[in-house]
């Protein structure tokens, strides 16, 4: 079993964690160009790009989490995972022209509009306790609730 030891000691904090990253993508140019070899070369068109991941992370803590992260007794021997799902949407437009206006000489001009929009929805799922230590981790749960209660009543 893997050990935490960022202090210096072999507790078991975080017993193991990962993610797994699914991306999909897509993409599209259309381009329209005017014959080369003339005064004016043009090009123009339009472009689109899609991307959609679905992220998972997932932590699973030890029964030393709450020694080494202060974290509550309750993340003891839990599981705790995080799901994302960031979305791209992005459109443009383009246009180039140039100009050849000598032998030696061209103007070049070009233009781009690119609109994008980037959303995410993130679920972060409170930590739960593993099955076989489920009620243990509520009742150590509920106990630091009710210690956190008499502080703050006392106080």
């Amino acid at each position: 079993m893997p050990t935490n030891d960022a202090d210096g000691t072999s507790a078991s904090a975080i017993i193991n964690a990962g993610q797994a990253d699914n991306d999909s993508q897509a993409s599209q140019e259309i381009r329209v160009a005017s014959p080369t070899g003339g005064p004016i070369d043009w090009v123009g068109g339009i472009y689109y790009f899609y991307q959609y991941q679905n992220n998972q992370a997932y932590t699973l803590y030890g029964p030393a989490a709450h020694a080494l992260y202060g974290l509550p007794a309750f993340y003891n021997n839990s599981y705790s995972a995080v799901h994302a799902h960031p979305k791209t949407n992005s459109y443009a437009a383009f246009g180039q022209g140039t100009w050849h206006a000598t032998d030696k000489m061209d103007f070049t001009l070009g233009l781009r509009d690119t609109n994008e929009e980037k959303t995410s929805h993130i679920e972060r799922d409170a930590p739960w306790a593993r099955p076989a230590l489920r009620s243990l981790a509520a009742l150590q749960f509920g106990r630091s609730q009710t210690q956190q209660q008499q502080r703050v009543g006392a106080a």
